[in-house]
C-alpha cells in the first residue's frame, strides 16, 4: 500500500528522502502465545501483568508516511534492541534515502549498516562520541572524519571487523538563545551545507508526533489481538489507516499550497471516518470523485491554530494517570 500512495503522491526527483527513525513500547494483551514471544517486564518487585512489544518506525519528514515497521520481544533473553530493528527497517526504504535519528541511534553501527545499504544518514552525536571523533571541541565546525566501530558496537549479537568505519562529517553548532544555549553534534553523510543539515534536524521532533497519532489517536499503545498472527494483522493494518490519512492530508495540502503538517491528523481522521461510507456505497466513478473532492475540500480546512505568542510555561512530559493501579503478577 505504501508504494501506491507514493506513486499518488510523487516524490522529490533528485532529493533524497528523508525519513524520521525512532522506536517506541506497545503493551498486549496477557495470553499464552504472546507472553511467549514477548515476555513481561520484571525487577525487584516481580513481574508486570502485560508483555510488552518493541517496535521501530520510519517516516517520512515532509508528508509523515510510515514505513513498514520492524518489531520484536522489548524483555527476555531473545530482547531486540532498537539499533537491531533499525537495521531491520533500513530494508524497506528506497535507494538514497537519508535517516535521521536521535542520540539513541547515533551510534556507528547505524551509520555503518546504512552507509553498506546505500542510505544517508543525519544522527545526533552525545558529547563522549562526539568528541572521540573530533577531540576537544570549543568553537562551531564542519570536519570530515572517518568514524570506526568499537568493541561494543554491534551490541551482543554482532561483532564487526577491525576495518569497518563509516566515513562523513561531524557538525557541531551551538543552538538555543541566551544562557539556554547549548552544543548540538550531528554526524552525517549528506553533502548539504552545514546550515541545512542543521535546519533539517529541527523537523525529528515530528516523529514524536507521528506516534502520538499512531499509537493514541488510533489506540496502537495497547493492542488487542491474542494471537501473534492477529497481531502482526492489527499492526499492519493500524498503519496502513495511518498512512490512508496522511495520503489525504498532502492532497489536501496541495490544493491550499500549504503543508501537510499544519493539518490536524485527528481531525482529519474524522474526516475521512464520516466520508467512508459515501465513498465505498459511490455507484459511478463521478460521483466517488465528487465525494472525494469534498474530503479534501473539508480536510484542509482542518487546520493547526497558529501560536502567536510564546508559551509561558517550559514544555513538559506528564505520565497519564491510569483508571486503575498497575497490575503485577501475584506471588
Amino acid at each position: 500500500m505504501i508504494g501506491k500512495l507514493r506513486q499518488v503522491l510523487g516524490g522529490n526527483e533528485g532529493k533524497p528522502g528523508l525519513f524520521l527513525l525512532d522506536g517506541c513500547s506497545v503493551e498486549l494483551e496477557h495470553r499464552e502465545p504472546l507472553l511467549r514471544l514477548y515476555p513481561r517486564a520484571a525487577n525487584q518487585y516481580g513481574r508486570s501483568h502485560w508483555p510488552v512489544l518493541r517496535m521501530v518506525v520510519l517516516h517520512d519528514a515532509e508528508t509523515g508516511l510510515a514505513q513498514p515497521p520492524c518489531w520484536g520481544p522489548m524483555f527476555g533473553a531473545d530482547a531486540v534492541s532498537e539499533q537491531e530493528l533499525a537495521e531491520a527497517a533500513m530494508a524497506t526504504l528506497p535507494a538514497n534515502a537519508a535517516i535521521l535519528g536521535d542520540r539513541n541511534f547515533g551510534v556507528c553501527w547505524v551509520a555503518y549498516a546504512a552507509e553498506q545499504r546505500g542510505l544517508r544518514v543525519l544522527l545526533r552525536l552525545t558529547d563522549v562520541r562526539a568528541k572521540k571523533l573530533a577531540g576537544t571541541i570549543s568553537q562551531p565546525m564542519d570536519q570530515t572524519v572517518v568514524w570506526k566501530a568499537g568493541r561494543w558496537d554491534g551490541g551482543k549479537r554482532r561483532r564487526f571487523d577491525s576495518d569497518a568505519a563509516a566515513p562523513g562529517r561531524l557538525i557541531a553548532v551551538r543552538v538555543g538563545r541566551g544562557k539556554s544555549k547549548q552544543w548540538l553534534y550531528l554526524f552525517t553523510t549528506l553533502e548539504w551545507p552545514a546550515e541545512q543539515i542543521v535546519a533539517a534536524y529541527g523537523k525529528r521532533w515530528n516523529i514524536e508526533t507521528d506516534l502520538r497519532s499512531l499509537k493514541r489517536t488510533l489506540r496502537l499503545h495497547h493492542l488487542t489481538a491474542k494471537s501473534p498472527d492477529m497481531l502482526e494483522k492489527e499492526l499492519l493494518m493500524a498503519v496502513s489507516a495511518y498512512n490512508l490519512v496522511r495520503a489525504v492530508m498532502c492532497l489536501a495540502a496541495r490544493q491550499t499550497q500549504t503543508e501537510a503538517r499544519q493539518l490536524s491528523f485527528s481531525q482529519v481522521l474524522n474526516v475521512v471516518n464520516c466520508a467512508w461510507p459515501k465513498l465505498v456505497g459511490a455507484s459511478t466513478t463521478q460521483q466517488h470523485d465528487r465525494e472525494f473532492a469534498r474530503v479534501l475540500q473539508l480536510a484542509a480546512q482542518c487546520t493547526l491554530p497558529k501560536r502567536t505568542k510564546s508559551r509561558f510555561y517550559p514544555r513538559r512530559l506528564w505520565r497519564r494517570p491510569p483508571g486503575f493501579g498497575f497490575r503485577r503478577e501475584e506471588n
